[in-house]
């Protein structure tokens, strides 16, 4: 067979294939590759071909592929979920993976052991270095299907099998720290990790809520406690960087070409 005469027959069956598209998928510019991937192409002036639609849509696909994780990436978000701390373990230690490698869909290994329970990869996580004030990026299935030219259906599929199926998925979990999730979960043991190794009780999500709206009745006061303790700490630090920049230096960071009148007024 040459090669002319396969790219004809190929074409044929294109053709052949995509005027048995139903309608309202051909009008809505839904297109439905072999690989399982829906396609959205933009509005144009002219008709497509067949042949453009597909090359298009293969595009795409191979461009979401690509913001797509390694294999021993998927082995250590895996492993996280899991609680196999022995191939965490492995793959930070040997294969020398980012502790706080970001999962194309927002969360870090640190966010998927604690919203799973795993309290041992969470505290092994924490002493490499995890940070408990990372948080969540994933806002909800269409706007992460958006964002990266995936299939709504695999978002929310990843969603529930490489983070957690407990969660609603009509909520938005974007700015979510660890902290979050331990406390969303009731779960003691990690909220008291997360705050020795420096976790902010302060650090509101995106809708402006600390961690604390989301504790039961019986965990409000430990966690107001918890807040008290913070402030105070960002208070006591805030007077040691005043002590160590002089009110001129910090005047003049805030107010330029002033330099003479404000070293003057310091002065006294």
């Amino acid at each position: 067979m040459t090669s002319r005469y396969f790219f004809r027959t190929f074409r044929r069956l294109l053709l052949f294939s995509s005027s048995h598209i139903p309608l309202s998928l051909r009008n809505n510019r839904l297109l439905w590759t072999s690989l399982g991937t829906t396609a959205i192409l933009s509005t144009t002036a002219y008709k497509i071909s067949p042949f453009e639609k597909f090359s298009r849509s293969f595009i795409v696909h191979a461009k979401a592929l690509e913001k797509d994780l390694s294999h021993t990436e998927k082995q250590l978000f895996q492993a996280a979920h899991d609680g196999r701390l022995e191939i965490l373990q492995q793959l930070i230690e040997q294969e020398k993976l980012d502790v706080n490698l970001r999962h194309p869909l927002g969360w870090t290994p640190l966010l998927v052991a604690v919203i799973n329970n795993r309290i041992d990869c969470v505290k092994y996580l924490l002493s490499k270095g995890a940070d408990p004030n990372q948080s969540d990026e994933y806002t909800n299935v269409q706007s992460m299907a958006k964002k990266l030219h995936w299939n709504p259906t695999t978002v929310h599929a990843k969603r529930e099998e490489e983070f957690c199926d407990r969660l609603s998925s009509r909520a938005t979990f974007s700015g979510f720290t660890a902290l979050h999730y331990a406390v969303l979960n009731d779960n003691l043991p990690i909220i008291n990790i997360l705050i020795e190794h420096g976790a902010d009780p302060l650090l509101e999500n995106e809708q402006g809520h600390l961690p604390f709206a989301y504790a039961l009745p019986q965990r409000k006061e430990l966690l107001s406690e918890y807040e008290k303790n913070a402030k105070k700490l960002h208070e006591d630090r805030m007077k040691i960087e005043r002590r160590r920049r002089p009110l001129e230096i910090r005047i003049k960071e805030h107010i330029v070409g002033q330099n003479y009148a404000i070293s003057t007024v310091c002065a006294g």
